[in-house]
Formats: structure tokens, C-alpha cells, sequence
């Protein structure tokens, strides 16, 4: 038991999951979740951000991708969002937090 204690006392574990879309071969992240292990009241927290820039100014090549993502994947269509899109921000607040331990489904989305 005293092994779990600095987890609990001092830092968050947390569950992550993204959403994303394919832009110039860069992953460009669309809705992150995340799920807070220490709450007792496991609610997820989401976002989903604005585009990182108009549909129309995107690759014949990306628009097919992120068409077929929506379709099949996600749901989500490039044009909806209420957050602009910032990755700085995106990376500080990540930085800014007492997270300790981050569980992801998919070893592609930690990068």
C-alpha cells in the first residue's frame, strides 16, 4: 500500500485518448480526453479544437485521409470546433500538471 501513496498524494494518474487528423504527415490533434484516476467521480474531460486552418488551404491527399477518418474513425469533421487550435499551449498545459503516470491505448498516440 505505501508503494501507491506518492501517486496519490502527489501527483494524478491519468487515461488519455485523442482524436486526431492527418495534415503535411503531422498528426494534428482534434479532441483529446482525458480521465483522471484519482477523481471519485470519473468523469471525462474534452475538448475539441478549432482547425489548425481552413479545409479548403489542405492537400487533395489530406482532405481524402481526414475524409475517411470522419467517416470511419472519429466522427468529427475538420470544420467543428470551440478551442482554438494552439500546440504550444496544447504542450504547456501538459507540462503545467501533476500527472505522473499516463495510460494510452495506442503507441502511436503518446507521441
Amino acid at each position: 500500500m505505501a508503494r501507491c501513496e506518492p501517486y496519490t498524494r502527489y501527483g494524478i494518474e491519468v487515461i488519455v485518448d485523442i482524436q486526431a487528423f492527418k495534415f503535411n504527415d503531422q498528426t494534428i490533434i482534434k479532441e483529446p480526453v482525458l480521465v483522471n484516476l484519482n477523481d471519485d467521480h470519473i468523469e471525462p474531460a474534452h475538448w475539441v479544437f478549432s482547425p489548425s486552418c481552413l479545409c479548403e488551404k489542405l492537400p487533395s491527399y489530406s482532405k481524402r485521409e481526414n475524409s475517411w477518418l470522419t467517416a470511419n474513425i472519429h466522427g468529427i469533421d475538420w470544420n467543428v470546433g470551440n478551442i482554438p487550435y494552439d500546440i504550444q499551449e496544447i504542450g504547456r498545459l501538459a507540462a503545467d500538471t501533476d500527472v505522473v503516470m499516463i495510460y494510452v491505448k495506442d503507441r502511436h498516440k503518446v507521441q
